[in-house]
């Protein structure tokens, strides 16, 4: 299961190893984790979120499916380019970089 949090909490599950948490951090979590009050309790007050339950339905495989396959079809669309067909490259700079301004060469009579 995969959990961001708020706080630092410490999770202990009966003759397991206790799990502590971190704040603004992305942790995967065991799933004992689920039965543990200060868990629950976290999740409810809304100092835990689940992002990922470690179970994918159908619906989420499929889309992600649907996703490869389009990913693939561009890059095999991009990769079929040629060098003609691409499109030009942006002109160079110049390389004045000592960031002296240049003032226009004005003539006053």
């Amino acid at each position: 299961m995969r959990i961001i949090s708020k706080a630092c909490y410490l999770l202990k599950g009966e003759g397991k190893a206790a799990f502590r948490t971190s704040p603004l951090l992305i942790q995967d979590v065991p799933d004992w984790v689920k039965d543990d009050l200060t868990f629950i309790n976290a999740v409810k007050n809304g100092n835990i979120q689940v992002l990922d339950k470690g179970l994918q339905t159908k619906a989420t495989e499929k889309k992600q499916e649907e996703l490869t396959g389009t990913i693939a079809q561009q890059i095999e669309q991009f990769s079929s380019i040629t060098t003609e067909q691409a499109p030009a490259a942006p002109p160079e700079r110049s390389n004045n970089n000592n960031n002296e301004q240049t003032t226009p060469n004005l003539q006053f009579e």
